[in-house]
């Protein structure tokens, strides 16, 4: 065990934090808050007497991140919205999850957050997350090549193609949520727990950049290897919600500033059948033979009455660009570039826009004691919305994998299947005491394709399982006969 251990802390010391949203912990019996963020119902009969997280982080990322590691970052898609400083260079580390087609990065910070059961079927929780998400489609393999390896290099060469429409948008918000759940059924051979969260929405930020391009040439333009991009028939719209800036707490709770809203979770879990009978109370581990589970999350809206908001539009028949204009769009988003093409006003950008609502199915059957064999289906309540710049919308995934867990340790083999990305995914999950870690495609962590990314984690929580005082009565017991 210390040897198994001692693998995994070395590996994912090496890797930071890279892992399909919370793989591994969102199926684990021990999953505790983590497992709560996708269906509150295993909050009630829960086996921890209270877990506090100290903080975790999980984000898009790719092989890059390594190459840059001083100067990239976990969290631009939230950063985007509150700094202009070299979002560049931490926008190309993160890589897409999706193929070339479309672009889905996100990143969450999970801040301080605790649950704690109230008696034996009862259990609360609050939790606190900070979510950023980019997207978008229609950049041809070239435009994306020449973004990641730069125009000021000899690699890229030269190359010319027909483009067409294209958009970018990025979005910010920070959640706070209380989440209740219980067990309404607690026998040997079967077990149902249901749970709901309510969250509130603030610090709603929004911006986008769509237009259209006829066609695209790239070629050196200097003897040291610097490369121009040179687009034709550019035309823009672009706009945002709230001005790029470092807010405060109390600017996140201005309707004026930032969009403000609420949402729901709920969910459902049902185990049956037993494997062994319990000679040992204090062993936590789960009998049972099936467990089933259902749940929806970020059921909600946020609405943007922000003062500051604005779109404008704007169009040129050449548009040349060096690393310094690509680099200008990258780090200011709309007003980098309205201040290439310029541009006139054509309205406030308000409204109301849905949150990521994603439907689960999981299903989840012990093999033998502490083995399991899980699977789970993941894909949007909406794929179509009345106002899709307002709005985000992620992509579906099928995930099927072995995992072995105990009290002390989660290991998992998660192999997904994403919407949008041809090739599977293969990753690595663990929790050993405090630390949880882990990455869900391995490849791309190792792989040449600068285009292959990986979901990540790397958190650190703090917890008593109520397991914990049986096994003291026990020895208690015994050292008095």
């Amino acid at each position: 065990m210390r040897g198994t251990s001692f693998l995994f802390l070395v590996l994912f010391s090496v890797s930071s934090a890279y892992s399909q949203d919370l793989t591994g912990l969102s199926a684990s019996n021990y999953g505790g808050l983590y497992r709560a963020t996708y269906n509150p119902s295993v909050l009630g009969g829960s086996r921890y007497k209270w877990q506090l997280n100290l903080g975790t982080i999980n984000s898009t990322i790719s092989s890059r991140y390594f190459q840059f590691f001083g100067r990239s970052s976990l969290l631009y898609p939230s950063i985007a919205s509150k700094s202009t400083a070299q979002l560049y260079g931490k926008s190309r580390t993160m890589g897409s999850i999706t193929d070339q087609e479309e672009i889905q990065l996100n990143s969450t910070l999970h801040l301080p957050s605790f649950m704690i059961s109230l008696g034996k079927i009862h259990g609360v929780a609050v939790q606190v997350r900070s979510r950023g998400f980019v997207q978008g489609a229609g950049i041809p393999d070239d435009v994306r090549m020449l973004y990641t390896k730069r125009l000021d290099t000899p690699k890229p060469g030269g190359g010319s193609g027909n483009w067409g429409p294209f958009f970018l948008k990025q979005h910010s918000f920070t959640e706070v949520a209380f989440a209740y759940g219980v067990q309404l059924l607690d026998t040997p051979a079967q077990k149902f727990r249901v749970g709901a969260t309510v969250k509130y929405i603030m610090g709603g930020r929004t911006s986008f950049i769509d237009g259209s391009i006829g066609d695209y040439t790239y070629a050196p333009v200097s003897a040291n290897g610097e490369n121009q991009l040179t687009m034709h028939q550019v035309a823009y719209r672009a706009g945002y919600t709230q001005p790029v800036t470092k807010p405060g707490l109390g600017d996140l709770l201005d309707r004026q500033k930032y969009g403000q809203g609420w949402a729901l979770d709920a969910g459902l879990s049902y185990e049956i059948g037993t494997h062994w009978h319990r000679d040992d109370p204090g062993d936590s581990r789960p009998g049972y033979v099936l467990r089933v589970g259902a749940s929806v999350n970020d059921v909600g809206r946020i609405g943007y009455k922000t003062a500051s908001s604005t779109q404008f539009s704007g169009r040129a028949e050449t548009l040349e660009m060096t690393q310094r204009e690509m680099e200008t769009i990258a780090d200011q988003g709309p007003l980098g570039i309205r201040s290439l093409l310029g541009g006139e006003d054509i309205g406030t950008f308000r409204g109301t826009g849905r949150l990521p609502s994603m439907y689960h199915l999981e299903a989840d059957f012990q093999v033998f004691k502490a083995f399991f064999i899980y699977a789970a289906r993941s894909a949007p309540l909406n794929t179509a919305t009345d106002n899709p710049l307002l709005s985000v919308t992620l992509p579906a995934t099928f995930t099927i994998g072995p995992r072995w867990e105990n009290e002390d340790s989660d290991y998992a083999f998660p192999v997904s299947f994403i919407d949008g990305k041809k090739k599977v995914s293969v990753g690595v999950t663990g929790r050993i005491g405090p630390v949880q870690m882990g990455f869900s495609n391995f490849l791309a962590l190792i792989g040449k394709s600068d285009s292959k990314a990986t979901y990540g984690y790397l958190g650190i929580s703090l917890f008593h399982l109520k397991t914990r005082d049986y096994r003291k009565k026990i020895k208690w017991k015994q050292n008095w006969n």
